[in-house]
């Protein structure tokens, strides 16, 4: 990294943070661990319906987890870090589809997996509280196989790429959030060491989307931490337009590029969208 950028950086920063001799690593130097085999996990408690499901899905190519109850779902969802989509019965026994949804919005490690819900009913009020506790798609039963591989290929198959988002601002983790899985990309927000380790050592990612600003240090001491970790994903920075640093300089820094604020969708998504290619050829 190109020592004086960072010194430039710390100067319009003030006095804000001090500037650090070497920035500290996320983690240790360890082992990556192997990549965990993608999954999709349904959970239903009618036999009849949790065999159609599961048998459409595999015959198609697909790795399946099936449970028969929420609680058995979540056991298998804790021990399998591979799981990429939920499919879930609404109406079930003792826990219903609704406890696992905001299980899932409400747990970290989980709050990332896209969710399709199914149910007999077709009330739009059930289906709208479905949706509100993270809900990305619903089939009314019955349906048909080609119906369930439409739904399941729009949430599985056609993800643009998998983007750490790190930020400590919340309003830019909501504008941001919107806009990338809008356009089809998965995001995974992020700030403090715990969490960026806990998702780095848990599933690829193409890109990292970062603040250059943090609360106590910047993007670029992030940046070489988690090199000096193993994991060479590109680093597109976000920052305030006082910032008086250019793409160029955040190229000469190590990172892939510089979007300033106030955001254009069009500019985010050129920029994250440039980085995923270049991460994908290298």
């Amino acid at each position: 990294m190109k020592e004086h950028i960072r010194q430039r950086l710390f100067e319009q920063m003030g006095s804000s943070i001090a500037m650090p001799d070497r920035p500290r690593p996320i983690a240790r130097k360890q082992a990556r661990p192997a990549q965990a085999t993608s999954a999709i996990l349904v959970i239903d408690d009618e036999p009849s319906c949790l065999e159609f499901t599961t048998t459409v899905l595999q015959s198609n190519g697909y790795n399946i987890l099936a449970a028969q109850s929420v609680a058995e779902g979540k056991a298998l969802l804790q021990a399998n870090p591979g799981v990429t989509l939920i499919i879930t019965d609404l109406k079930m026994p003792r826990e219903d589809g609704f406890s696992l949804l905001a299980y899932l919005r409400d747990t970290f490690r989980f709050s990332h997996i896209p969710t399709i819900v199914l149910t007999c009913c077709t009330d739009q009020n059930i289906i709208l509280r479905a949706i509100g506790l993270g809900a990305r798609e619903y089939l009314i039963k019955p349906f048909t196989a080609d119906l369930l591989l439409t739904r399941v290929r729009r949430l599985y198959d056609k993800t643009k790429g998998n983007i750490l988002l790190i930020t400590d601002n919340e309003q830019t983790v909501v504008i941001l959030k919107r806009t990338l899985i809008g356009d089809g990309f998965r995001v995974s927000a992020a700030c403090a060491d715990a969490e960026i380790r806990e998702l780095l050592t848990r599933e690829p990612f193409d890109v990292a989307v970062c603040e250059l600003i943090l609360e106590d240090r910047t993007g670029l001491d992030l940046l070489i931490g988690v090199r000096d970790d193993g994991y060479f994903l590109p680093f597109l920075f976000i920052a305030d337009s006082l910032i008086k640093l250019s793409d160029e300089d955040i190229r000469s820094a190590g990172g892939f590029g510089l979007v300033k604020k106030p955001f254009n969708n069009n500019d985010v998504l050129r920029a994250v969208t440039a980085a995923i290619t270049r991460s994908r050829h290298t």
